[in-house]
């Protein structure tokens, strides 16, 4: 079927619907075909979401393993394609006479019904992601090098500059080798692919989501629960739209596609999914690699679990066992990883902060922090600053102990027991953010369960029916009214702090009474998903009414520009102009720049992030000979050098720019070509 689509959305035209039909085509050859093979082989699981969850994961590694001979052999991403259906075919043979349970039809009926809901947002999604900026741009930039390079003989062929080590982040370019990969089956230019592939896998998300919840609440009613609050919290607290509208920045995609996967693979093992573990290991490795500290940080949430289900069924339930199991599963593969990444890290300025580097971040992330610089922790309004949902999230983080045999109810309670320790207690909070960074360590509080908090809320008290449908109208109209999401990077007046601190003490006199007392909880019912669907009624209309588009980029280069580099340059070459500018310049092509923004860069002893910026401001200080600027680029190899006549240069410059050829020219650029070529 996928094959029919992408046939078919090439026949369409190439924007709008057709570009849609053809990525979402792309998208499932690469995600989920190779992967499904794979789940055949091994067992294909019967709930629809667990199993679209295990597809997701095995065609990830699948094209880990091809990207990986790749980059062995030097060869070009044709190569990867190959070895990609090579593998593929390889688990179709082995899984042939495998047979496939029968589909449970309320259970498909309810994932159909998922992605149907999403729809309309959709087209909201594509419309509002309209600008390539920021992130976008990065990520453009490795996947069009993977795609259009003829030769990948290194990692570090895929970087921003010439021989300039490894990101940390982006050591392995996994999820960047899926965008090149859906780019080259759909005919679809990489930066469209970046801006509208998030609609397209918005369905996928929601249904995984759903997979969670059917594995966590075993019903297909908490599934749906889950799925709504996951897409709730997600996207209707952000003018944006969030998460699902940004799913092909590797981030996004780690905590919208990946984590909830991992998740439901790990509960789906704990319910007794025959290989299981195999598949929550092979989730572990896909998440570290496409964002190498989000996997820990599973794991320490699921520790968590452990500890609550332990303290509250003690020895009437081994299931503890089975989660432990799974967290050894996710940071086994992790640790091997890491492993491998460890010189990269300790070739990272940040990766053991000095104090000009914790001042610099405490100075970016104002307000996110009290204490000194010594010891701080995150403060408490940062993490209600996203607005209503979440603030009721964190209050419905208590009410998980009145199930508390369910494994939801430790898994809520354990997992938020343990990350709000750790962001709210100076000490640990420090040591974090000595091993990951400060911006890193920010992030712990994006794996608190707060989605199955809600959910598991609107079950128990969904046994009140229409009184419970009404109340949390009113929560939803309330909160909606009262708190609007912040989604600047500085904090302004952030959230309220009380609803934590609630959560704080309320989630350990909670886990205390569900040890003592312990009691069952209802079933979730038909009345959870009302619940579910009337609190989150007012935020999705507030959030439709309040949509905003992305503003223009005001440093885009102009088709003439981008259609003369790539008549000109050739593949791998240096170009450099303004640190603005050279971001968008190595979007544009497979070319290499000097520095990008210092916001985007990530600075290493290889590839010298903050001393490339120096130079380069100093290639457009006044007063510096053109003896001077030559030497800058031939230190950098510079063979081209682009002109922007809305950005400012020093007075001598224009006599500077006589030394060099021009080859195009527009009304905004002028590209030079350089004594260096």
């Amino acid at each position: 079927m996928p094959f029919l689509l992408l046939g078919i959305g090439h026949l369409l035209p190439a924007a709008g619907v057709g570009e849609a039909v053809r990525l979402g085509a792309a998208a499932a050859i690469l995600l989920l075909v190779p992967g499904a093979l794979v789940q055949r082989a091994l067992g294909w699981p019967a709930e629809i979401g667990i199993a679209l969850a295990g597809s997701l994961v095995w065609s990830l590694m699948l094209l880990f393993v091809a990207m990986a001979i790749t980059f062995a052999v030097g060869a070009s991403f044709t190569l990867t394609l190959v070895l990609l259906a090579a593998l593929a075919l390889g688990a179709a043979f082995l899984g042939r006479h495998r047979p496939r349970p029968a589909a449970v039809r309320r259970d498909v009926l309810a994932a159909l019904g998922i992605a149907a809901v999403s729809l309309p947002f959709l087209p909201l999604m594509w419309i509002v992601n309209r600008t390539a900026i920021r992130d976008s741009l990065f990520h453009i930039a490795y996947a069009r090098k993977l795609d259009e390079l003829p030769q990948l003989d290194s990692l570090e062929a895929v970087g921003h500059f010439s021989g300039g080590g490894l990101h940390p982040g982006y050591a392995f370019p996994l999820w960047h080798g899926l965008l090149a990969g859906i780019s080259r089956l759909s005919g679809v230019d990489m930066e469209s692919v970046v801006l509208h592939l998030g609609p397209v896998l918005t369905p996928l998300a929601l249904v995984i989501g759903y997979g969670l919840g059917v594995a966590l609440f075993r019903s297909i009613w908490g599934g749906l629960a889950v799925a709504a609050m996951f897409g709730g919290i997600s996207s209707f607290d952000d003018p944006y739209l969030g998460l699902f509208a940004t799913l092909s920045d590797p981030a996004s995609a780690a905590r919208g596609l990946l984590l909830p996967a991992l998740l439901a693979l790990t509960f789906a093992y704990v319910l007794g999914e025959r290989r299981g573990l195999l598949s929550v290991a092979a989730a572990g490795f896909a998440l570290v690699v496409v964002h190498p500290n989000y996997a820990p940080y599973v794991a320490l949430v699921l520790a968590g679990c452990v500890g609550a289900r332990f303290v509250i069924m003690r020895k009437e339930s081994g299931d503890w066992l089975r989660v432990a199991a799974a967290v050894g599963a996710i940071l086994l593969p992790s640790l091997l990883f890491i492993a491998w990444l460890w010189p990269v890290l300790q070739d990272t300025t940040p990766f053991t902060p000095d104090a000009q580097t914790v001042e610099r971040d405490w100075a970016y992330y104002e307000g996110f922090f009290v204490g000194s610089m010594d010891s701080f922790r995150l403060n408490a309004e940062v993490l209600t600053r996203h607005g209503g949902i979440v603030i009721a999230g964190f209050l419905a983080i208590p009410l998980a102990a009145f199930a508390a045999r369910r494994i939801w109810s430790a898994f809520v309670l354990g997992g938020s027991i343990i990350v709000l320790a750790v962001v709210l207690t100076p000490v640990l909070f420090t040591l974090l953010s000595d091993i990951a960074s400060i911006s890193q360590a920010r992030r712990l509080p994006v794996f608190l369960p707060l989605a199955v908090a809600l959910a598991g809320a609107a079950v128990v008290l969904g046994r009140f029916r229409l009184p419970a449908v009404a109340a949390a109208l009113a929560a939803g109209v309330l909160l909606s009214l009262l708190y609007t999401a912040e989604t600047t990077t500085a904090l302004g007046e952030g959230g309220p702090s009380w609803p934590v601190w609630v959560a704080v003490a309320g989630g350990v006199a909670g886990l205390a009474y569900a040890a003592f007392r312990r009691p069952f909880g209802p079933d979730p019912a038909p009345w959870a998903v009302a619940v579910t669907a009337a609190f989150l009624a007012p935020f999705a209309i507030d959030s439709v009414a309040g949509l905003q588009r992305e503003s223009p980029d005001p440093f885009r280069l102009s088709p003439g520009l981008v259609a003369a580099l790539e008549r000109e340059t050739s593949a791998g070459d240096v170009v450099m102009a303004k640190p603005e500018t050279q971001y968008r310049l190595v979007a544009s092509g497979p070319l290499y720049v000097v520095a990008v923004p210092k916001q985007h860069t990530v600075d290493t002893a290889t590839g010298r992030g903050i001393e490339r910026l120096r130079d380069t401001a100093r290639f457009f200080d006044p007063g510096v000979t053109a003896a001077e600027r030559n030497e800058i680029l031939e230190q950098y190899g510079v063979s081209w050098f682009v002109f922007d006549r809305n950005q400012g240069y020093p007075p001598d410059f224009r006599e500077y720019m006589q030394t060099l050829e021009p080859v195009y020219r527009d009304r905004r650029y002028v590209l030079f070509r350089t004594e260096a070529t």
